[in-house]
């Protein structure tokens, strides 16, 4: 499946290497950040992949929905929300996961 992301940006990079899945949820948030998202599936420490980041008030957040395809996030992998539930429902537990950077 070829799925359209966004990964961390230039000063939140998300973490090169190989990893592998490990815990997983239907939503979570991160005060830190003042946001939240769908279908997280763990991959290194605080790092996910998940859904589209909501605020607050659990709006999905229309600029991240904007930047999908380059980096924007604080380091996590953001999918569309359709495509984070596949993620979350398919990949199982102890998948390997490569993280590396590619020519722009």
């Amino acid at each position: 499946k070829i799925m359209l992301a966004s990964a961390g940006a230039e000063e939140t990079p998300t973490p090169l290497g190989t990893y592998y899945i490990s815990d997983r949820g239907k939503s979570f948030f991160a005060p830190r950040f003042g946001e939240g998202a769908l279908y997280w599936v763990r991959f290194y420490k605080t790092y996910l992949f998940h859904s589209m980041p909501r605020d607050p008030s659990w709006n999905m957040k229309e600029d991240a929905v904007k930047r999908l395809g380059k980096p924007a996030s604080h380091g996590c992998v953001r999918f569309l929300d359709e495509d984070a539930q596949w993620f979350y429902e398919n990949v199982p537990k102890g998948a390997m996961v490569i993280i590396h950077d590619f020519a722009r």
